[in-house]
């Protein structure tokens, strides 16, 4: 059976419902395209939303705030009590997609660097990737594996993670350990398409502290 990613955002929603914490201060949304539901999820947790991504969106609501620009060179003078980064920072960089026209292949790393100097003390991130053996789709996304991983987490606290997989000819995301997530090869019959059957990979969900 071929896994796909059926139900990647499911399980990528339900863990931030299930692990963002309620509160009153800001939150800084990473990657939000127009649609994603996180930034009215923080916001009925009680936090104000600063929402940031490269494209021209709509979103709007009370208590968000959105801001067109590359996290990575953009000036934000505040600083955030938490930050969602949901199945964002893997596509970082890559030319060809999300208006992305140079391609930079340490953008995500530069991205966590940066964003580690917009928390205030004490303030979390809920970070979701994708996860498997060592991949660079050109031009959808990374896949974090022994190698990559390690390097974009370098200079957080993992205070929480889980790792999602399917197995069983089952094409249903489990729970499963970090050395059967870390070690799942990715699937793409064709890079340039987009469609959810044509893809697979393992998810990373994180609670990272700054140190």
């Amino acid at each position: 059976m071929m896994y796909t990613l059926n139900d990647d955002r499911t399980v990528e929603y339900g863990w931030v419902r299930n692990n963002l914490l309620p509160g009153t201060g800001l939150v800084l949304d990473v990657g939000t395209p127009q649609g994603y539901p996180t930034p009215q999820m923080a916001v009925e947790k009680g936090w104000r939303v600063i929402a940031v991504d490269l494209m021209a969106q709509n979103v709007v609501g009370e208590h968000v705030e959105y801001r067109q620009g590359n996290i990575v060179t953009m000036e934000i003078k505040e600083r955030f009590d938490y930050v969602l980064n949901i199945s964002s920072v893997e596509h970082f960089g890559l030319a060809g997609r999300y208006t992305v026209e140079r391609g930079d292949s340490d953008a995500d790393l530069k991205a966590m660097a940066k964003i580690k100097t917009l928390m205030n003390v004490g303030a979390q991130m809920l970070l979701t990737v994708p996860v498997g053996v060592d991949e660079v789709v050109h031009p959808l996304h990374r896949v974090y594996g022994h190698e990559r991983l390690p390097r974009l987490l370098e200079g957080y606290e993992v205070i929480r993670r889980e790792f999602y997989a399917k197995r069983n000819d089952v094409d249903t995301y489990v729970v499963v350990g970090k050395n059967e997530a870390l070690s799942t090869p990715p699937r793409y019959t064709d890079p340039l398409t987009e469609s959810a059957q044509d893809h697979y990979y393992a998810l990373g969900c994180f609670v990272l502290g700054a140190v």
